[in-house]
């Protein structure tokens, strides 16, 4: 019903007709409404790019700008590899060329005045297919050693391929002739062979833009391709350039990595060149960090296996990259040798939390993470608990109850198969939903007010009344039907400390 509420309270807001919703929103709405008799209309979002294309070529054709507009970028490198892209960009080889097409077509199709950057010499429209596409005119670029805005000038179709960062980026696609152009003589050849190579001296490259080594290692791990044999060595020599890297661009990288389907692929590439130790030297830590007879590997070990396991949600693969990031500083050992790492996930959360500001991320996603990392160990010997025991950690992890669980599972997955107790966790699971099928954690709620409290013990508001309240709660978990007259019966046998 909540799902219900929220999709049509967007409907509401955006003031959109059903054929004016995208495929997915009425996708979503057909699924919450089985009974509805609206149909789906709304073409998918890749046939949607493909209509705009094709409707962008037929003008180009008859247009002064025949043979010289081209989609490049992104496109052209999925349409090749057979994958759905919805980013459109085209760069045209005319001075101020970009901006000028952009009001060209907006005229001819009598759309809204397109949206201009004019320091660099872009424009963005909104196609009729409701597809954006962004237009610039080919240019060079410049850079200052330590300053990521380059100086721009109108520059040939050659330079502006060039002054991209892999040659599996550089290929185009002639919207006059609908021809592949591939200026450096490679970008085909090395997108089906697998390899990541620049169009420059990797050097170069990555000196004029630093954030492009972590593009590289993102590319070669979504895509599971190669270096060309230059950029390791390109990587290792230029890795502490991220310095001049601003935080946001390095966390917005992060989290594509993250998202990728091996992302332990991409943190070792990163420790290998040292590109990981320049904004998450904590994490290099647990390399040849060694563990006890529950873990088959080291502690970066185990990390990479839990981080792969996880679930592809950005919490869920934040918590797990940091879960035991705390090691290093618990590390003790035992009169028999053995390693111990106490109290390893509060500390894992403590530096979680600082990693996570450094890095700029939102208050909201620091406080999830951190607490769902602290939380990671919560369930040893869960097959003892009662159902109370088992109310008592669902109110304690309130909203973040899904990905601690989800961590957990991660985190055993990654243990010695020995020991890593998947039963007993499969089995909380099981409890957990049977309990809130029977009575919800969240319904269960004090028969008595804060005022009844106050007057039954003849008490001001203050601190034993807040105790007298957490221990009518605390009952209400034992027995959540408990009467108004049992809470007042327990209440007068109530103790304050």
């Amino acid at each position: 019903m909540k799902n219900t509420l929220l999709i049509q309270k967007e409907f509401i807001k955006l003031a959109l007709k059903w054929d004016e919703l995208s495929f997915k929103q009425q996708q979503k709405y057909l699924k919450l409404h089985p009974k509805s008799r609206k149909k789906l209309t709304a073409i998918k979002e890749v046939e949607n790019v493909k209509k705009s294309i094709d409707v962008l070529s037929f003008i180009v054709k008859h247009s002064p700008f025949k043979n010289k507009a081209f989609i490049c970028g992104g496109y052209v490198r999925d349409k090749i590899l057979g994958k759905p892209s919805k980013d459109i960009d085209i760069t045209v080889a005319a001075p101020n060329g970009g901006i000028e097409l952009a009001n060209y077509i907006s005229q001819k199709l009598g759309i809204r005045e397109p949206v201009i950057f004019p320091t660099f010499g872009t424009a963005k429209i909104q196609l009729p297919t409701g597809i954006e596409a962004e237009f610039v005119q080919t240019r060079n670029e410049e850079y200052v050693r330590g300053n990521r805005k380059p100086t721009t000038s109108f520059g040939t179709l050659k330079e502006d391929v060039e002054r991209r960062d892999f040659t599996i980026n550089t290929l185009l696609e002639d919207l006059t002739t609908k021809e592949i152009v591939d200026l450096t003589g490679q970008g085909i050849d090395d997108l089906k062979k697998g390899i990541i190579r620049t169009p420059l001296e990797p050097n170069i490259t990555f000196q004029d833009d630093p954030l492009r080594m972590l593009r590289a290692v993102r590319f070669a791990t979504k895509y599971n391709f190669e270096f060309a044999d230059d950029i390791i060595p390109a990587l290792k020599r230029n890795a502490d350039e991220l310095q001049h890297i601003s935080k946001e661009r390095i966390q917005d990288e992060l989290n594509k990595i993250l998202m990728t389907d091996k992302p332990s692929r991409a943190f070792s590439i990163m420790l290998k060149t040292g590109l990981l130790k320049q904004f998450m030297p904590e994490l290099v830590e647990l390399k040849d960090l060694k563990q006890g007879k529950y873990h088959y590997t080291d502690a970066w070990g185990h990390t990479m296996a839990a981080l792969d396991s996880s679930k592809k949600d950005l919490i869920i693969r934040l918590s797990a990259l940091m879960h035991d990031i705390g090691k290093p500083k618990t590390l003790s050992f035992g009169e028999d040798g053995e390693p111990h790492f106490y109290q390893h996930e509060r500390v894992s959360g403590e530096i979680a939390v600082d990693i996570l500001k450094r890095l700029k991320y939102s208050n909201d996603i620091v406080d999830k993470v951190s607490k769902v990392i602290e939380s990671h160990m919560r369930v040893r010997n869960s097959k003892q608990w009662s159902k109370a025991a088992i109310r008592r950690f669902i109110r304690d992890m309130g909203a973040n109850l899904s990905e601690v669980l989800d961590l957990i599972e991660a985190d055993r997955k990654s243990h010695h198969p020995k020991h890593n107790d998947l039963d007993s966790l499969n089995l909380l699971r099981e409890r957990i939903n049977q309990i809130q099928m029977e009575k919800p954690v969240e319904n269960i709620v004090s028969p008595l007010t804060g005022k009844e409290i106050m007057e039954i013990l003849n008490l001001p508001q203050g601190p034993s009344i807040g105790k007298a309240k957490d221990y009518i709660q605390d009952l209400m978990l034992e027995n959540p039907d408990m009467t108004k007259e049992q809470a007042i019966d327990s209440l007068q046998k109530f103790k304050l400390i």
